[in-house]
């Protein structure tokens, strides 16, 4: 997920002139634009899909909003242990589907960002598009949107969730929920990380809707942002030596350049990256597929 993103200002600007007005039995939400000035401001904070919170990461260091209060849900045991570690005082559900989010409440305007599963659309999957039962967490991430009353929804996906809607209409169908609940979607950013200072040739698309009565108040959204400078992938990388204790235990090695006698050898398996070569050696069967990826904490099957 990138996490040099460069938001809006105007979004936040209107936060603390959103108003709750009670008529009879029915709670109506409006926002006064005659009130709408710039300044810092308190909202509450749901990253969905967590992963390894950079959403919540680069909120937190945006001096014109304050996350007064923050939330998460993540169901993978690393990133739960991680956001745990960084984010202690925050509400956490380890479990979309078990659905214990569906009683919380926020005390200040709420601000949804989720991260569904983009292995449905990415070409380095089955792309199995809408038939991968994970598709499905786009449209659910929008019914909680809905459902909490999200002044805010935004997304991050692989461009293929947008370019290839026509095929599985995963986009379409977010699009049309929120619609009908009230929010409409006011910006499609696509975003490569090596033209914002990144050193990847990631890109992602992030779709942003606000809720209706908030989005009549503001001018459009900014343009995508300018182009930087790429970064240099040996920033982002540790010395090797420091860290051999981390490699995978058992008959494997990691070599920087792919040895010639690798290819076609039956007794030597190796695998490109892009920084080197990881090779694990002996037969076949004392490895198991999947083994150093498969999450024990989840017991579901993909």
């Amino acid at each position: 997920m990138l996490v040099t993103l460069s938001f809006s200002k105007a979004i936040w600007a209107i936060l603390f002139a959103f108003v709750v007005v009670a008529s009879q039995d029915e709670v109506f939400a409006t926002v006064d634009c005659d009130e709408v000035t710039h300044g810092t401001d308190d909202i509450a904070l749901l990253d969905v899909w967590a992963g390894v919170s950079s959403f919540s990461d680069g909120f937190s260091r945006q001096d014109y909003v304050n996350v007064r209060e923050h939330a998460w849900i993540e169901w993978s045991y690393v990133a739960i242990s991680l956001l745990s570690a960084v984010y202690g005082a925050a509400k956490g559900c380890t479990d979309f589907y078990n659905y214990d989010w569906t009683d919380w409440s926020f005390g200040c305007d709420l601000v949804v960002t989720a991260g569904p599963s983009c292995c449905p659309f990415s070409v380095s999957g089955k792309r199995k598009r809408d038939s991968d039962p994970r598709s499905g967490q786009g449209l659910d991430t929008a019914k909680l949107a809905l459902q909490l009353g999200a002044l805010v929804l935004l997304v991050e996906n692989v461009t293929n969730l947008v370019d290839e809607d026509h095929l599985h209409g995963v986009f379409t169908s977010m699009d049309l929920h929120l619609l009908s609940g009230g929010m409409c979607l006011v910006s499609l950013w696509r975003l490569c990380d090596g033209y914002m200072g990144g050193c990847t040739g990631r890109e992602r698309v992030f779709p942003c809707w606000e809720r209706e009565d908030m989005a009549s108040c503001l001018p459009p959204w900014n343009e995508e942002p300018a182009e930087v400078a790429t970064g240099k992938i040996r920033d982002c990388l540790q010395p090797w030596q420091d860290t051999q204790h981390l490699a995978v235990e058992g008959n494997s090695r990691f070599t920087p350049e792919a040895p010639s006698d690798a290819v076609g050898s039956d007794a030597y398996r190796c695998a490109a990256t892009r920084v080197g070569w990881c090779s694990l050696c002996g037969p076949d069967d004392a490895w198991m597929c999947g083994e150093g990826l498969k999450l024990t904490g989840d017991g579901r099957t993909w």
